[in-house]
């Protein structure tokens, strides 16, 4: 699982969630509230898909 992070981390979440075609729900969302210095904990995604 640390590899999976590691290539999300690089390509980006946004890019993450649309190569691996899973659906962004509140569920995506981390809450883990010791986390929040590095994990994504925001809706504010910025999806590519429409960008050729």
């Amino acid at each position: 699982y640390e590899r999976v992070g590691e290539w999300a981390e690089r390509i980006g979440w946004e890019k993450f969630f649309e190569k691996c075609n899973i659906p962004f729900t509140d569920k995506s969302i981390d809450d883990y509230r010791l986390a929040y210095d590095t994990w994504r904990t925001t809706t504010q995604f910025k999806f590519t898909s429409h960008i050729k």
